[in-house]
């Protein structure tokens, strides 16, 4: 699963806006949230570095008529928000940070998500 995970992240970071909504059609949030919760700190913190390349797609490049990020939303949809909360008392001080530039990237930690 790592190296799938690896891949998909990597597509993520240097894929074009057309690569990014292929992969969203495909799923690739769906992937990454059960990723979040592997046993493996590697597959982990790959899998919050392709989810922060594809909110940051989003931003740039997917938002509605009222400037709200599509592939957050999505991002919301597939359940994802409350895993990467969690992490935000993983043991691995990585992972943490990883979770962290998520949450201060795309919320307003002032009021409750």
């Amino acid at each position: 699963m790592l190296e799938a995970v690896w891949v998909l992240s990597n597509s993520t970071n240097h894929g074009s806006k057309d690569v990014i909504a292929l992969l969203i059609k495909n799923e690739i949030l769906r992937l990454f949230s059960s990723s979040i919760d592997s046993q493996d700190d590697i597959c982990v913190e790959i899998s919050l570095e392709g989810i922060h390349n594809i909110l940051v797609c989003g931003k740039e490049n997917f938002v509605n008529e009222d400037d709200e990020n599509l592939l957050l939303i999505e991002f919301e949809n597939q359940g994802c928000l409350p895993k990467v909360e969690k992490l935000q008392k993983h043991r691995n001080h990585d992972i943490y940070l990883k979770a962290m530039k998520i949450l201060e990237g795309f919320y307003d930690l002032d009021t409750a998500l």
